[in-house]
């Protein structure tokens, strides 16, 4: 029996009507000829373009006109009106949709045709799921479970599955999400429906992008493209270039330097693209316009120059457009988010602030809130107000951005989908064995049939328990992945944090330190040039001892003040590395009468630069404590390199402590600092001091 979609068989005997014999048996030769190259979406495109009646699609005059036909078999009539409310549903009026669907069931149920009921609440369950509408989704879907449960149709099991599974995913139940849409695969192949096989392997292909698994992403995308090109559907033709695209991208990104790869992403949405644009009054699916005008957007910001920016605002002004008048509202909001980037960058906050304003007015339209589009509001938010000056306000939403941002953490496991497609691809090898073995048992004599029946069953059961131990070993190691996975996320957004505190510290300093040296250094200067000029106007030498002292003073506190700007940022650590930095640094305190020893060994100044800006106020800190506190007669500084591997010693023999009195009475935020810098380093800091002995702090980290 036919989905209830279809309609496939009226549609070919209109095509065969209008363009002859001749010229589909040249269209379905090469169709042939190319379904399996690189080549097709390319060829079939043009084919598109040249015979745009060569598609499966009826106008609603047509669907209403056919519908209308007395010689309209039952069977046909109520695949008709399906087809119509899907059309009624995406492209004008879902409530008349409905009605139509509600028509079309009692008909069914009046005919006993469970067939076709259990397809219809099946296709009223997708449409409710699309709407968020939890509580109407799961009334269909359990009626459409009871009617298939009821028919043996596989093509009506398989589309009952393929809703479940689409409910499964809005209720964020990912792994029975996909054990159902597998077992609606396995139906299909059964006994084929192209056009819901395609939109079946399209949802399995996103989910396996979602989880970052690459082979089983790419293995759908092309079953879907298989199945579009044998239903000839205009809206699985656009959605499968769409679903191709996605797959490019996620193998370009995870090898970037595969440039082609990014490029035939580029070339599959500008494709399906233009087919919606043109087809815009003949495809069902209008939504796919907003969509992947916005993806093409994305590409052009995010892979290519800024010469591009043009090409980036003109795809997000067509997608604006597009998804409002489609009321896709998480395609709106998330273009009116990279509007408010791009007005961010050129500077305009007003401008941007509004956009940003549009975003969460439309986000707040949809029954779910998207938080991958909320988190990236927050963020928009927090970069406006941190450059209006409004930090307390920048604050607040970087804290929302994080909050949102770790919502989109998906710890569920993907160990079940990945079985079930196992045992769906080994269940497929075990059916053509157990013909083949039927085969071979037919030309045997009765008692080897017993025999071979009883080695089988035998060596089955011996499977599925070596399998059973496999599973179970298999779920063990995923949960200590898990786990694993789980700390290092934490490991690294500690570490991220760390990382943004010291370069707003090290920010900071320069900040300060230009404007100590360029602002009160330029001031102190001409102060004294002006006083020196003033001094040959003094003709009392009491006067001119005055004046020369005040110069004096003045050459003191300009000296003092570049030295304190040159400490905040040292311009010697930028130009030759850690070692000569500490060098001149200890030459510096030694010339003002600190008692200091630097040794450098081995260093070969390979290390980042940021790294080693951290490590250097490190130095500094533990150096400066060792004058003000340790009153000690001798400070030894030593920086060495073994391998990949530095360590750096700051050692003196004062006063001391008890490390233990440390701990108990907690540490100040000096030290605080030094052990946060080092975290950052993925470092190690030991402190040995005994009272009258000294202090010896060793720090160890690796190059890079």
């Amino acid at each position: 029996m036919r989905s209830i979609f279809g309609v496939i068989a009226t549609s070919n005997s209109i095509h065969n009507r209008i363009l002859g014999k001749p010229l589909l048996s040249i269209y379905h030769t090469f169709i042939r000829l190319f379904q399996h190259t690189k080549f097709f979406f390319a060829f079939l495109f043009m084919v598109l373009g040249l015979l745009p009646s060569l598609h499966a699609h009826l106008s609603e005059d047509s669907l209403r006109l056919a519908l209308a036909q007395k010689r309209l078999s039952n069977q046909e009539r109520l695949e008709t009106m399906g087809r119509l409310a899907d059309f009624l549903y995406y492209r004008r009026d879902p409530q008349q949709a409905y009605e139509l669907l509600q028509k079309a069931l009692k008909s069914s149920k009046l005919q006993a045709n469970n067939d076709q009921t259990a397809s219809l609440y099946a296709i009223l369950a997708l449409q409710s799921s699309n709407e968020g509408n939890t509580q109407f989704t799961l009334l269909n879907l359990d009626s459409a479970v009871f009617y298939a449960k009821k028919t043996e149709n596989k093509r009506t099991n398989a589309l009952v599955q393929f809703a479940k599974g689409t409910t499964q995913l809005m209720q964020n139940e990912a792994q029975e999400a996909i054990a159902s849409l597998l077992n609606a695969a396995k139906l299909f192949d059964e006994d084929h429906d192209y056009s819901y096989e395609s939109r079946l392997y399209i949802t399995i292909s996103t989910i396996y992008s979602q989880w970052s698994d690459l082979p089983n992403q790419n293995k759908y995308a092309r079953a879907a493209l298989r199945s579009a090109g044998r239903c000839r559907d205009l809206d699985l033709l656009i959605a499968t270039y769409r679903c191709t695209a996605n797959n490019f991208m996620a193998h370009y990104e995870a090898d970037t330097i595969r440039k082609p790869l990014l490029d035939s992403a580029l070339l599959r949405n500008k494709a399906a693209f233009s087919l919606a644009q043109k087809n815009k009054d003949r495809i069902i699916h209008i939504t796919e316009i907003a969509a992947l005008a916005k993806n093409i957007a994305v590409i052009y910001d995010q892979y290519f120059s800024t010469s591009y920016q043009d090409s980036v605002r003109h795809y997000l002004e067509i997608a604006i457009e597009e998804a409002r008048d489609s009321k896709e509202n998480a395609v709106l909001a998330d273009s009116y988010v990279m509007l408010a980037k791009q007005q961010i960058e050129k500077g305009y906050l007003t401008e941007a602030e509004m956009l940003v304003g549009n975003a969460i007015m439309t986000l707040h339209q949809e029954p779910v809130i998207n938080h991958e589009i909320e988190a990236k509001i927050f963020y928009c938010l927090a970069t406006i107000k941190e450059r209006q000056g409004d930090l307390n306000g920048a604050l607040r939403n970087y804290k929302l951005y994080v909050d949102a941002y770790t919502d989109l953490f998906n710890t569920e496991k993907m160990s079940l989908g990945k079985k079930l497609e196992a045992q769906y691809e080994a269940g497929k090898k075990e059916k053509a064995l157990f013909v083949l073995q039927q085969q071979v048992q037919f030309n045997q004599k009765l008692n080897r049939i017993y025999i071979a029946f009883s080695l089988t069953s035998f060596l089955t059961l011996l499977f599925l328990f070596y399998a059973y131990k496999q599973r179970i070993k298999a779920m063990k190691q995923q949960e200590k992945l898990h786990q694993m996975e789980v700390t290092k996320i934490k490991q690294e957004h500690r570490i991220s944090l760390l990382s943004a505190m010291l370069d707003g510290q090290e920010q900071e300093r320069s900040r300060l330190a230009r404007d100590l040296h360029d602002g009160l250094g330029g001031l102190l200067s001409g102060v004294k040039i002006e006083l020196a000029g003033f001094m040959q106007l003094l003709k009392d030498d009491n006067q001119q001892q005055i004046m020369n002292r005040t110069l004096q003073h003045l050459d003191g506190a300009i000296g003092e003040l570049r030295r304190i700007a040159h400490s905040m940022m040292p311009e010697i650590l930028m130009r030759y590395g850690l070692g000569e930095a500490i060098r001149e640094y200890c030459q510096k305190l030694k010339s003002s009468g600190v008692n200091i020893q630097c040794q450098i060994y081995h260093y070969t100044n390979y290390m980042e630069p940021s790294r080693q800006l951290v490590l250097y106020r490190i130095m500094q800190e533990l150096v400066n404590n060792a004058v003000k506190h340790a009153h000690s007669s001798l400070i030894l500084v030593q920086l060495q390199q073994i391998e990949q591997y530095i360590t750096l010693i700051v050692e003196d023999d004062g006063k001391g402590f008890d490390v233990k009195d440390l701990i108990a009475a907690g540490k100040g935020a000096g030290l605080t600092n030094i052990e946060s810098r080092v975290e950052f380093l993925n470092g190690s800091i030991d402190f040995h001091s005994e009272i009258g002995a000294g202090t010896t702090v060793t720090i160890e980290c690796h190059e890079t």
